[in-house]
């Protein structure tokens, strides 16, 4: 090559002056001086002198193969070149090199090690060889995926897909190509903000229901008193002015939460209660759809019940934050992912992960850098509102006796670094602890049952409950080793009192789901009763102890703390008369003052805990005192037998650690206990008085009841007899 052809080498590319080098010279003049290496790359640099193509990577690839489609659709190629030619440029997008993220290298890394991935990536666990086909697992994104090679990059992002009903048909039934290309373009979010261009009848202020300095009041107000019970929102990117902008609803039901409890505040909090009510109308009517929308049908966890408790409208916004959350792809893992490191995302399956890039698109951010901070806390927000919508879900499946509907997928499973990283709000460890806390109990569970359906008759049945109480005990003092290094505060560590209240109801409703399980032998059943009984008791003490934290207590945790009660009071009633034992009557009655008390502050709210304590109140006063004559046993029933070392429950005074001479007599018992009398160790002296287990007396679940709601499993109307 003569020197006028040569080309620069990069010493003078980068110095920006002529490479001058004698014929045949292996070193330019200035490399030479200088005793610098001359390197002379092999490819051209640049664009092809008179191409105007300024396109590189996928989008000239694209480029070249639509224009390849036209010659071929035209006619104006007399051979199969084009085809070739097609055939050529496909295997090199395959065979492209592969260009790593150290943007995915892990959840801790520095902003400065960020780099950005191609939306093809393909690590060695999910590299794409010519028998693989991208979204076979989804047909119907396959063919999205058809389209939007078809139209291109650049042509996709400026159509819109159609709104419901836009589609125009013909008498033939098929509607133009323009429809029919429409049809099958991309899912874009549809925000219900005044973002739209348009003037929205549906923004809060601009209808005059509040004023903007109202508005930064309640928003602020929301951040530092409520949202630590309801995750999922980002305070550094949630601002009034991004929210307003991108969803009325959203706005509203923010600001309706925080004016239900500010005091003084009850003629505002109707007004945007009523409000909001009609957004989430208007929405699922409309069918509008956006990560905001997700949020507002979560952000409400202090809606009232209603006039009875299967009129609930949580079980409707979970089903259509579900729905809407599955159709933005908010499951799925951003590619790349802070929260998520690189081993993670090469182990997941491609239809469980998202490019970061085409995810924003879909919430209407194309364009932005990935590698921003505003780009960083858009696509971590998407991850957060997915983990916020299972573990809402999974309580409140929980609370109600549901069977849960939020699938446990790749992101769930894989969460549990989530929360380390350099943009992560303070609230995402107890979010993280929680989805993982709600995911292993399914696991659980399955292991005890299965234990219990292995049983045979040969074995020992007490054997089997200390095998069970192991594998419970395990899992608890894991998880909350575990989590209290990781989420505690103080010194030492402690998890703060609605974690530690989430771990104790979910204790017990674990106790509680397997205690009819039938193939469980009597003393796996004896093992569940007396640890039902302790966990209950536990979680009404903290929620008597904790009143002043609990002001804003969600309806799921109102639903397990009034169930706490319900526990107690059935297991730990035995005494022939039908009477139960003094301290816990006096913890029950606390814990229903504490729930009347937190839901009627501020005066307005009127929440859901006046409900459930009053309720407590009303089964309390049919459980006969003391004082009061005993029962006549039910004919059809044996009265319990009592052997030697069966003591009734008022001579051993439920009270081990006291002197048994200081034991009152029965008829005192009019002078209540403290609640903490009756503490873990304790407990246990309740279920004495009735070793002859009798299974019947468990016979209750929140399952067979229809729900823990109504509390039916208690059976009032002849509640002293059947005890």
């Amino acid at each position: 090559m003569s020197d006028s052809k040569r080309a620069a080498c990069l010493n003078c590319r980068k110095s920006k002056v002529k490479c001058k080098r004698a014929e045949g010279a292996s070193k330019c003049q200035r490399c030479e001086s200088s005793h610098l290496e001359c390197i002379v790359p092999n490819i051209q640099m640049g664009r092809k002198k008179g191409s105007r193509n300024k396109r590189k990577g996928l989008d000239n690839y694209i480029v070249k193969i639509e224009q390849a489609l036209k010659k071929s659709s035209k006619g104006d190629l007399q051979d199969d070149s084009a085809f070739t030619e097609l055939q050529q440029l496909l295997n090199r997008v395959r065979d492209r090199d592969r260009r790593t993220s150290s943007l995915a290298s892990g959840p801790s890394q520095s902003r400065g090690e960020e780099t950005e991935v191609d939306e093809d990536d393909d690590s060695p666990s999910i590299i794409h060889d010519e028998d693989a086909l991208d979204d076979a697992e989804n047909p119907l994104e396959l063919l999205v995926r058809a389209s939007r090679l078809r139209q291109g990059k650049a042509q996709s992002a400026n159509v819109r897909p159609p709104s419901p009903g836009s589609v125009n048909f013909d008498r033939d039934g098929y509607g133009s190509y323009a429809d029919i290309q429409r049809f099958f373009m991309p899912i874009r979010a549809s925000i219900d903000g005044n973002g739209r261009g348009d003037d929205d009848e549906s923004d809060p202020i601009h209808l005059g229901l509040v004023t903007e300095e109202e508005a930064e009041m309640l928003l602020a107000f929301f951040y530092n008193h409520t949202a630590y019970i309801r995750w999922g929102l980002d305070p550094h990117l949630y601002t009034l002015q991004f929210t307003r902008r991108r969803s009325s609803f959203l706005l509203t039901s923010l600001l309706a939460a925080a004016a239900l409890f500010m005091p003084g505040s009850g003629a505002l909090s109707k007004r945007l209660t009523n409000h909001r009510k009609t957004l989430a109308h208007r929405v699922i009517h409309k069918r509008l759809r956006s990560v905001e929308i997700v949020l507002a049908f979560i952000t409400v966890p202090w809606i009232h019940p209603g006039t009875h408790h299967a009129e609930y409208d949580t079980a409707l916004y979970l089903s259509m934050a579900l729905t809407i959350g599955l159709d933005l792809g908010l499951n799925k893992i951003i590619r790349p992912s802070l929260g998520y490191n690189a081993d993670i995302i090469r182990r997941t399956p491609r239809a469980n992960t998202l490019d970061a890039n085409y995810a924003l698109a879909i919430d209407g951010f194309e364009g932005i850098d990935i590698g921003t901070d505003f780009a960083r806390r858009l696509l971590r927000r998407r991850e957060r509102v997915w983990l916020a919508l299972f573990a809402y879900e999974r309580g409140f499946s929980l609370a109600q006796g549901r069977s849960p509907i939020v699938p446990i997928d790749p992101i769930v499973l894989n969460c549990d670094e989530w929360h380390d990283v350099d943009i992560a709000d303070y609230s995402d460890g107890p979010l993280v602890a929680t989805v993982a806390l709600r995911r292993d109990l399914h696991g659980l569970v399955d292991t005890v049952r299965s234990r219990c359906d292995s049983y045979r008759m040969i074995d020992v049945g007490s054997n089997v409950a200390e095998e069970i109480e192991a594998i419970m005990e395990r899992f608890y003092e894991n998880y909350l080793a575990k989590w209290t290094s990781k989420i505690g505060t103080g010194s030492p560590k402690v998890l703060a009192p609605m974690s530690e209240i989430m771990v104790v109801h979910t204790r017990l409703s674990t106790y509680t789901s397997v205690i009819n399980h039938p193939t469980a032998p009597k003393e796996v059943k004896h093992l569940f009763r007396k640890s039902a009984l302790s966990s209950a008791l536990h979680l009404m003490r903290v929620a008597v102890n904790c009143e002043s934290q609990l002001n804003a207590i969600a309806n799921n945790t109102t639903i397990m703390i009034s169930f706490a009660g319900a526990v107690a009071l059935k297991l730990s009633t035995v005494s022939p008369g039908g009477q139960v034992a003094p301290s816990v009557r006096s913890l029950i009655e606390q814990t229903a003052d504490v729930l009347i008390r937190i839901g009627t502050t501020p005066k307005h709210r009127n929440g859901s805990p006046v409900i459930y304590g009053k309720y407590l109140k009303m089964i309390l006063s049919q459980v006969p005192t003391a004082n009061d004559p005993p029962q006549i046993t039910n004919a059809f029933e044996p009265a319990p037998s009592i052997g030697p070392t069966m003591m009734p429950i008022n001579e051993t005074a439920v009270i081990p650690a006291f002197d048994q001479s200081q034991v009152p007599d029965p008829n005192l018992w009019n002078e209540s206990l403290q609640h903490s009398v009756l503490d873990a160790n304790e407990f246990g002296d309740v279920f004495q008085a009735n070793q002859a287990f009798d299974p019947a007396f468990a016979s209750f679940s929140p399952q067979d009841a229809n729900g823990i709601i109504g509390f039916d499993f208690m059976n009032l109307d002849g509640f002293g007899s059947i005890m």
